[in-house]
């Protein structure tokens, strides 16, 4: 499948001289990492390439994976690999390149790239608001702590991607209905976007990420405790399954309530003598982690993690009796299930097997 590209019309009048209009700068956006690409420097190569201009250091990946030209003032993307570009679930071998425009690198669901163009008659930032600047680097910070990614609050119509963005960085702000689905899926509470404009610091859900390792047990099993009430109020207040919002929002839950788990593990081996209360309490964290991530499963849209988990577990399997099984490293197990990024051959390798496990 080819997007369409706009050719210019040879029977048309010509042109007025547009030479005096740059074309557009472009950042990309890979996961946690950004790659200012300028026009001058096209054609553009991304890839594994160590001289690729965008270098991505995954093996499965072409050298030259895909080439960015300039036409028309704009950029197109060009398919350049063996296994293909994606745009929404369809393999392209060219598209034009649009502000927000996502491909997939290997696959449907591959390695995601998405594109910010630069506007070339921007003024340099004048329409932009420092408190809004500082509230949605607030805001993106706090999305990467929860592992929410733009694609997802959009799926869940909480923010469009493209407004999304425009908010963090400082160039609108979103109106009081969206500003309440943010604080709800960002398990912030209700006026503290609008509180951080007026100066105010967000405060974290869960505060026993602070520094616990010097805690007694007694006043560690308390904050545990007080942590999980917390965690039970919010999935308490959870849309049904498959409903708009529940997978963004119990993403979030159960990267707080590992966050919480690796604290107190972390405690608790500093810990001399642990009392079996602190013990008694890493079990609930567990048992919290195993019941969200069966609720996760049953939704109709569920990613591969909460099904690959909640399948091993119930036939007693380990990661390490999984690694076995698919000869993939236990900490590819662990990453798709807590819905990190893994190779499209390993993604493919643990969806077989885990239609064998059903």
């Amino acid at each position: 499948m080819t997007v369409p590209v706009p050719a210019p019309d040879h029977l048309a009048e010509p042109r007025a001289d547009i030479s005096a209009t740059p074309p557009p700068d472009l950042l990309v956006h890979c996961g946690d990492e950004q790659f200012a690409v300028d026009a001058a420097a096209a054609p553009v190569t991304i890839g594994r390439d160590s001289a690729a201009t965008v270098h991505l250091d995954y093996s499965w990946l072409s050298r030259t994976h895909l080439r960015l030209d300039l036409a028309d003032g704009g950029w197109v993307a060009h398919d350049t690999s063996r296994n293909g570009i994606f745009v929404a679930g369809e393999a392209v071998t060219e598209v034009a390149v649009t502000d927000g425009l996502v491909i997939h690198l290997a696959d449907a669901d591959g390695l995601a790239l998405r594109f910010e163009v630069a506007n070339p008659d921007s003024d340099g930032g004048a329409d932009v608001d420092p408190d809004i600047v500082r509230v949605g680097a607030a805001v993106a910070r706090r999305r990467a702590e929860l592992e929410i990614t733009q694609r997802g609050l959009a799926r869940d119509k909480i923010i469009n991607a493209g407004a999304l963005i425009s908010f963090e960085k400082g160039r609108s702000w979103p109106h009081k209905g969206t500003r309440a689905k943010l604080e709800e899926v960002l398990r912030w509470s209700p006026g503290t976007i609008e509180a951080m404009r007026q100066g105010a610091a967000p405060a974290r859900t869960i505060e026993t990420t602070q520094a616990l390792g010097g805690t007694t047990p007694s006043l560690l099993v308390r904050t545990i405790t007080l942590a999980l009430r917390s965690i039970d109020d919010a999935v308490n207040a959870l849309p049904e399954a498959g409903q708009p919002g529940f997978q963004t929002r119990i993403d979030a839950i159960l990267t707080d309530v590992r966050d919480l788990r690796g604290v107190a593990e972390e405690a608790a081996g500093a810990s001399h003598s642990p009392a079996i209360e602190l013990a008694s309490a890493l079990v609930a964290i567990r048992r919290r982690i195993d019941e969200l991530m069966a609720r996760a499963a049953q939704a109709p849209d569920s990613p591969l993690g909460p099904r690959l988990y909640t399948a091993r577990r119930q036939r007693g399997l380990s990661i390490d009796d999984l690694a076995l099984i698919t000869r993939l490293p236990p900490q590819t197990i662990a990453d798709a299930e807590a819905g990190r990024r893994i190779p499209p051959a390993a993604n493919t390798a643990l969806n077989t097997v885990l239609a064998q496990l059903h």
